[in-house]
């Protein structure tokens, strides 16, 4: 588990797809089959995870989600974006409680 690397008060950025049609249209046919963009077989969609679950997961272990944002890739420039929609790909970042946090 990543949780137990992390010291209290730590964080864990999160970087991922979510399981969507959108991302399965546009990571799995369009990068993969259409543009070869990336080998195919390089993504399953039933391995990808949205953010509730993720959330989810991450609470379950003892994190607190601090944050939520969508990430865009530009293929052109070869740059990542922040935007709001995380539709496709998101970051997640969430914190360890501190000692302090815990005791109230």
């Amino acid at each position: 588990h990543l949780v137990s690397l992390l010291r209290p008060g730590g964080g864990l950025l999160v970087t991922t797809l979510n399981r969507t049609q959108l991302s399965y249209a546009l990571s799995i046919v369009a990068a993969e089959r259409i543009l070869k963009l990336v080998p195919d077989g390089t993504h399953d969609w039933s391995k990808y995870i949205t953010p509730d679950e993720l959330r989810n997961h991450m609470a379950e272990n003892g994190l607190e989600t601090k944050r939520l944002i969508g990430a865009a890739y530009n293929g052109i420039s070869d740059e990542w974006y922040v935007v709001p929609e995380t539709s496709v790909n998101y970051l997640m970042f969430a914190t360890k409680p501190s000692k302090t946090d815990a005791q109230g």
